[in-house]
């Protein structure tokens, strides 16, 4: 039964229930205020910058961070390339007594090691660059990190036509006194060529594809990933049926190193090395170009099956 009311007595009434604010009502509020002319689409994406920037903030210390582990991998690529030159037991042959077999030089196998913790360290700094053009919406880091791509893939280039540039420095005979091994320059231009060409095709085809505008993934344009990978898709081709555009030019040339005559690499077949890291950049840009366009198409579809649908609850 109601309680009864007393002449004169107004009932008090029940205060409001009131829910706290939500992280993404606070960020729109923040954000919108002085944006009431914005539609709801822009005023979505407000909304998802305001929580990318509280989640996510792009300071000093990301930049420290990501500084410190590219300095750290490129000190390890210094390692494996000096070690076999400066430290005199990464070159020396052990024998087994029992079998006399030399136990291999520990300092050899690391040797690759170079160029994969080099590629490592360019890569470190280019995803700095771009991350941070992105969260920032900076041009001037995109520019950056697009001279980053430029420089791993001149260095890409270098290892590929080293052989037919500098024939002297790879076919001499660099390793006459086994206490007395110069650096490696040789086999560390062969290592470099496929990893940093690749590495730099990446980085400028993320340049050109993806622009920044503030928020943390950017604008990735599927049209222009398309042609990309249609670009580097004849640039691939090109670079491996150079000897047969070019025969003329394939053949051999014999030079002379130290009293020993050798067949230089010409420019051609140097060139086809380089069709293996634009074919596979080519590859992953053309199906990163048929998401970009998938979604797009989805995500039209869906907005028009919206306004469909508004349309009919409003009529």
């Amino acid at each position: 039964m109601p309680e009864p009311v007393i002449a004169g007595s107004v009932p008090p009434e029940p205060l409001p229930q009131v829910s706290p604010p939500s992280v993404l009502a606070i960020a729109a509020a923040g954000n919108v205020a002085g944006n009431e002319n914005v539609d709801d689409e822009p005023r979505s994406e407000l909304v998802a910058v305001a929580t990318v920037e509280q989640i996510m903030p792009w300071g000093s210390r990301v930049w420290l961070a990501g500084g410190a582990m590219a300095l750290l991998s490129l000190a390890a690529a210094v390692f494996c390339f000096v070690a076999v030159t400066l430290i005199p037991s990464a070159r020396e042959w052990n024998m087994n007594g029992e079998s006399s077999i030399a136990a291999n030089p520990w300092g050899y196998p690391i040797f690759p090691g170079a160029a994969a913790f080099l590629t490592a360290s360019v890569g470190m700094l280019a995803a700095m660059l771009l991350l941070g053009s992105w969260q920032l919406g900076s041009r001037w880091l995109r520019a950056g990190a697009a001279m980053v791509g430029l420089v791993a893939l001149a260095g890409g280039m270098v290892g590929f036509f080293g052989g037919t540039f500098w024939p002297e420095m790879f076919y001499g005979s660099y390793q006459t006194d086994p206490s007395n091994v110069p650096f490696q320059w040789p086999m560390l231009l062969q290592s470099i060529g496929s990893p940093l060409s690749t590495l730099g095709l990446m980085i400028l085809s993320v340049v050109v594809i993806v622009r920044p505008d503030g928020v943390r993934e950017g604008r990735a344009s599927g049209k222009k990933a398309l042609s990309v990978a249609l670009i580097l898709v004849a640039a691939a081709l090109w670079a491996w049926f150079c000897p047969t555009l070019f025969p003329e030019q394939s053949l051999n040339t014999p030079i002379t190193v130290d009293g020993n005559e050798f067949w230089a690499m010409p420019w051609t077949g140097s060139m086809t090395q380089a069709g293996g890291p634009l074919a596979m950049v080519a590859a992953g840009v053309l199906m990163w170009a048929a998401l970009l366009l998938a979604s797009s198409t989805s995500a039209r579809d869906t907005a028009s099956q919206d306004e469909d649908i508004y349309d009919e609850d409003e009529a």
